[in-house]
């Protein structure tokens, strides 16, 4: 009897744990209420890091997640054609959500211009891409040998921003019998190689006069309440807790707050109040800045949804001891290893001696190596560098574009200062710069100043394009259609855009900046052109 109380006790035990699992279940479908080809769900810390955990929907679209991480997390929803769609959660120990997923087909126009191929048989680069020849049919196809029993392949469709500039569209071609997430919001076909000679052949799908957007619904009433307050902050908004009416502008914080006490809406506010604080905070934001500091602890998962909210200039000032130990904690003991690795790397951008540099270096190195700001900080702090200040600039080569067959090469600036500016017209911090860079160009016109832009577009009428609409950059231009795989960037460590190297009359580096706001290379450059326009 003894032996089968306790068996009952033990499976009531394991039937508690289970049931107290965290899980997530829902379906993903079309806008229009259909079942995708290929669809999945997916978990991160924010939009802006990578998924920590993903599953794929069955044939119905049923999915499900079983996390073990708790707090402000981002759930992001993917299907073969159709647009990502993702949206805040809130998981506390022991969750069970619901939610009902639909997703907007992308618009493909009937009759695109070109289109071209990418698969693993050029290692999906863009820039080297395969023309897909045009048919009388709408159809596309690209033929060429095979190399494997097996292709994957993705088409890539050039679209047009809402501000004209193109932008490419990677398509799995929705008649294959496998696809393959690739992990970066899209996903690629999988097809079997049976002849000698492989053909892709690729029709677009028509473009439907209403497309449904997509949307994520949530099953209890708090998960849409909360969903209607991370909305608002996004958008720079609050939601007052007391009645949930959104405003926009200033509110007093303060008095929502002390209405508030529901954990997840309160951290919510929490963080709103941080967002707005960032913009502006005056000495009359002390408390509050304070008590947000003090209710979300260092540790706080929260912090991995919007990590730039650790920022606190005020705080910094006010309380140097209490701001410093807080960043020390959260850059050791946070569970997320993405924000430690953002938060050493950001240290070792602020420190401003050679000692500190270096232990942050060393430290996010070891720690983080496959981390993307391990890669950045390698790119511009790494000791044995070719591209910093006092070296020569590496000797390289590369056609004009302005100019038809004229080769251009460091070699012909000697005596006269250069402005290495890597950018594309897709990069918002370049296009941002464009104000900055024409001053500047405009202020050295009597000093001995060249700029050189080195555009990681892929074609050059991109740079037309922009250069006619936006600004005119009337300098000296290449094209790298390779971007970051180019020879060139490579040779000068070019690992994120934008990216300025100042170079003096006699081949060496002067400063090399991630930004022309960067304090250190503006001032240098303000001296250069202050120091030529004395001669």
């Amino acid at each position: 009897m003894r032996s089968l109380a306790h068996c009952l006790l033990l499976s009531l035990a394991v039937c508690y744990s289970i049931q107290a699992q965290t899980n997530i279940k829902g379906r993903i479908v079309s806008a229009e209420g259909g079942v995708l080809k290929a669809a999945h769900v997916h978990l991160a810390y924010s939009d802006a890091l990578a998924p920590f955990l993903s599953a794929a929907a069955d044939s119905n679209g049923r999915f499900e997640l079983y996390p073990a991480e708790e707090g402000l997390l981002r759930l992001q929803f993917t299907g073969v054609g159709h647009r990502k769609v993702s949206a805040a959660i809130l998981l506390e120990a022991g969750d069970s959500i619901r939610v009902e997923v639909s997703l907007e087909r992308w618009r493909v126009s009937e009759s695109p211009s070109s289109l071209r191929l990418i698969g693993d048989f050029n290692n999906f680069s863009l820039a080297a891409a395969r023309r897909m020849d045009a048919g009388d049919d709408r159809c596309f196809q690209a033929q060429f040998e095979r190399s494997a029993d097996t292709i994957a392949y993705q088409i890539v469709h050039e679209l047009p921003g809402a501000d004209g500039r193109a932008g490419s569209l990677k398509l799995a071609d929705e008649r294959a019998a496998r696809f393959v997430y690739d992990g970066a919001d899209a996903y690629y076909s999988v097809a079997d190689a049976a002849a000698d000679t492989v053909t892709i052949q690729y029709c677009p799908p028509d473009d439907a006069s209403t497309v449904e957007a997509s949307s994520v619904l949530f099953a209890a009433p708090i998960r849409k309440e909360f969903q209607a307050m991370i909305r608002a902050m996004e958008q720079g908004r609050t939601v007052l807790a007391a009645d949930d009416r959104i405003v926009d502008g200033q509110i007093d914080l303060i008095a929502a707050l002390e209405q508030e006490w529901r954990l997840p809406m309160r951290q919510t506010l929490l963080l709103a109040a941080l967002q707005s604080l960032a913009q502006h905070a005056g000495a009359e934001d002390t408390l509050l800045l304070m008590s947000a500091f003090a209710e979300l602890e260092p540790t706080s998962p929260l912090w991995a949804y919007q990590p730039s909210l650790l920022h606190s200039p005020t705080l910094r000032v006010l309380r140097p001891d209490y701001y410093e130990a807080y960043l020390h904690t959260a850059m050791h003991e946070h569970p997320s290893s993405e924000l430690r690795a953002f938060l050493l790397y950001d240290a070792l951008k602020s420190a401003d001696q050679a000692e500190q540099q270096q232990y942050f270096y060393d430290r996010l190195s070891a720690q983080h190596p496959e981390s993307p700001y391990a890669r950045l900080a390698r790119a511009a702090y790494a000791p044995d560098r070719m591209i910093m200040p006092g070296k020569a600039l590496p000797d390289f080569s590369c056609d004009l574009l302005d100019s038809a067959g004229t080769t251009f090469s460091p070699e012909n600036m000697r005596g006269r200062y250069l402005l290495l500016n890597f950018w594309a017209t897709w990069c918002k911090p370049c296009v941002d710069e464009m104000p900055r860079l024409h001053a500047l160009y405009k202020e050295s016109r009597r000093s001995e100043l060249e700029i050189l832009s080195l555009s990681f577009d892929r074609r050059e009428s991109d740079i037309v394009k922009f250069r006619r609409k936006y600004w005119h950059m009337p300098w000296l231009h290449t094209l790298l259609a390779a971007g970051r795989k180019s020879k060139l960037a490579q040779l000068m460590e070019v690992q994120s855009l934008p990216k300025t190297i100042l170079v003096d009359p006699n081949g060496l580096i002067l400063a090399v900046g991630t930004s022309l706001l960067d304090t250190s290379f503006i001032q240098k450059l303000e001296q250069v052109i202050a120091a030529d326009a004395q001669k």
